[in-house]
């Protein structure tokens, strides 16, 4: 019998030969890839929850839902530019939102594996019950296995910022910060409840003991791109005063013999790995970044986290060099990655296949993972012992949102999920545009809008937000995920999502409108090419360079940008300065007649033909007592309606054990 195929922009489905084509092209897929495409597909526009995908694609056998996750991240690798059309609904399912079209009949095509498909009765039975006895097996396995044991050792309110295993692994040696006081260095053991100050140094964050009892230290911490970077220092755990040896260090550990160090260090804006200190192995520029460095217990290989989507996003995947700097292993990648521990050959990592709500992952020696703990909320994993046992951090994070609305007199909440982040405010105050970028905002993060009145906020898609076009009809969206990433024009009312077509540039997100909506200035860079500031014409596609290499900037007032705390004109020439514009304060809105600009606690104005300057409003009485950072305010035209974001994080360490 023939089989109906199905067409999806430049995709042609044939269930018949089991084979997808893009045009004339078939593109790869594993056959429960394919399953699942078409189980979509036929169920286009309704969710399908993963309960149901499951028992449709593996209907008689017992297998994790990481094998799900697995399969939707081959089908949006295979879909490319069309991988939106799959449509993640947090902890639920999925959903083929794209319009499909009816082929009609498919002839039936004989391949060689079409005639494995076709297997007598006898073998088909044959088969079945051999799928169900060992369905049976690993049912009775997985009843026998223990479970974890999740062990809580640290209770003070406050952030664990590093912590690790001594020698003897029953001690662990921590850096946490409590009370807004600065990171102290602390020490306690497994059969205790009670951690004792160490006293060495103070806002010290810990990255490594050595095997001889040694600690090393980042002190002076400075933020760099939303992670810690600092000057290395070593000092005894017994006590004493710690060494500087390195400045510009992220993260640092000690080789088995305690002799060498391996280093993740930033050289300007390149991040790079050193193994031993000095020796580089590993190199990545922005937007790559690099975390969790960990040397193997044999000490001829580095493991670490590569972050391959932006400086301010974790997800990614495991890599494991060796001493020559050669990748010998790397895992897939995950929606979030936020630890890593060297585990005899495996490699033990904190992550999530769908959210930020990070479990605990095994990778053996080919890259593939599985499972081995799961619990309620998010792990950053720290260390294991010589027994097994994983050192680990339940997190508690939340990003928020703090406004001032028109006429109001005092800053409120309008956070909505998990991971509120505002990027723009409406010209009148009244419309934020913001994205979720934690659990509650899956694996790609979603776009949304919200009037400040308090109304449910609207979902316009996944994405990173970053615009509000003049008139509020369009959100731009960065979608940092696709490959390469692309900006998307979302309507806030009736309409379709449109791709803006910006060539050989790839757009970072730093991209805003000019005032009369019709263009587009954007950051991004040519392939090769460092970093400039462009035009985009949305209306004829054409995009040219306002700026040279390493001028970045987007606030604009149709003719002049400012990017390095300068004026820039359009058609060229040279840069003029700001009058009155100190270098602690940053700049928030551009008229071309006045500049509003913020410090810590102010908004001020600054009237361009004058250089008079006039305060505004006092900001911040809103944000939580207990908030790790606030972003910038986004201003209203007239300055007194703002927005801006802030962030708390809380956690407590855990020893897992049995997790396996």
């Amino acid at each position: 019998m023939d089989a109906k195929a199905y067409e999806f922009g430049d995709f042609r489905l044939d269930p018949a030969d089991c084979i997808l084509r893009c045009g004339s092209e078939p593109v790869p897929l594993t056959p429960k890839a394919f399953d699942l495409l078409l189980f979509l597909i036929e169920n286009r526009g309704t969710l399908v929850t993963k309960e149901v995908i499951m028992k449709r694609l593996w209907p008689d056998a017992v297998v994790d839902e990481a094998n799900l996750g697995n399969n939707i991240s081959l089908l949006r690798k295979a879909l490319g530019e069309s991988a939106n059309l799959i449509q993640t609904v947090p902890r639920r399912g999925y959903r083929f939102v794209g319009e499909v079209r009816d082929a009609g009949a498919s002839p039936v095509i004989e391949r060689p594996e079409r005639r494995l498909r076709r297997r007598p009765m006898l073998l088909a039975s044959t088969m079945a019950i051999l799928a169900v006895v060992a369905a049976f097996l690993a049912g009775r396995a997985v009843w026998r296995r223990e479970l974890p044991r999740f062990t809580q050792i640290t209770f003070r309110r406050g952030l664990v910022s590093g912590a690790r295993f001594a020698a003897d692994g029953q001690t662990v040696v921590y850096s946490a910060a409590y009370e807004g006081k600065p990171g102290e260095l602390f020490m306690t053991r497994l059969d205790q409840n009670v951690s004792r100050p160490l006293n060495i140094d103070s806002n010290a964050h810990l990255l490594a003991v050595s095997s001889r009892g040694e600690l090393a230290l980042m002190t002076k911490p400075r933020e760099m791109a939303y992670v810690s970077v600092g000057t290395l220092a070593r000092v005894p755990l017994a006590g004493g005063s710690p060494r500087e040896i390195a400045a510009d260090v992220q993260e640092a550990d000690w080789s088995p013999d305690g002799d060498r160090m391996a280093l993740i260090r930033w050289n300007d804006t390149v991040i790079q790995v050193e193994y031993p200190a000095g020796r580089i192995l590993y190199k990545t520029p922005p937007p790559m970044w690099m975390s969790s460095i960990r040397v193997s217990p044999s000490g001829d290989q580095v493991a670490f986290l590569l972050h391959e989507s932006a400086r301010f996003d974790d997800r990614g995947c495991a890599v494991v060099l060796d001493t020559a700097g050669k990748i010998v292993r790397r895992s897939r990648e995950f929606a979030s990655a936020n630890g890593l521990a060297w585990r005899g050959d495996e490699v033990v990592i904190a992550a999530s296949i769908s959210d930020t709500n990070n479990d605990l992952y095994s990778i053996n020696r080919f890259g593939l993972d599985h499972l081995i703990a799961r619990g309620a909320g998010r792990f950053n994993l720290f260390d294991a012992s010589p027994s097994g046992a994983l050192l680990a951090a339940r997190e508690d994070s939340r990003n928020g949102i703090i406004i001032r609305a028109p006429g109001e007199t005092s800053e409120r909440e309008l956070s909505w999920l998990d991971g509120s982040w505002v990027r723009d405010i409406s010209a009148d105050g009244r419309t934020i545009l913001f994205d979720e970028e934690g659990t509650g905002g899956g694996s790609t993060a979603r776009v949304l809008v919200r009037t400040v009145d308090g109304a449910p906020a609207t979902d316009l898609g996944p994405g990173n937000a970053v615009a509000l076009s003049p008139d509020g009809k369009w959100a731009l969206a960065r979608q940092r995920f696709m490959h390469p990433p692309r900006l998307v024009l979302i309507p806030t009312g009736a309409g379709q999502p449109r791709v803006v077509r910006t060539g050989n540039i790839e757009p970072a997100e730093r991209v805003a409108f000019t005032p009369d909506g019709r263009n587009l200035v954007i950051v991004g860079n040519a392939p090769g090419h460092p970093q400039r500031t462009y035009l985009c014409d949305l209306t004829t596609g054409q995009i040219r360079p306002l700026t040279a290499d390493g001028v970045l900037g987007v606030l604009n007032d149709g003719a002049t940008l400012i990017a390095k705390r300068k004026f820039y004109p359009f058609a060229g020439g040279p840069p003029k300065p700001i009058p009155s514009l100190r270098p602690d304060e940053r700049i928030a809105r551009f008229d071309g007649k006045s500049v509003w600009a913020s410090t810590d606690t102010t908004i001020f104005r600054i009237d361009l033909a004058t250089g008079q300057r006039e305060t505004i409003i006092d900001y911040g009485s809103g944000t939580p007592k207990q908030s790790l950072f606030t972003g910038p305010p986004l201003l209203s035209a007239d300055g007194r309606a703002y927005a801006y974001t802030y962030g708390t994080v809380t956690s407590d360490l855990y020893v897992v054990e049995g997790a396996h």
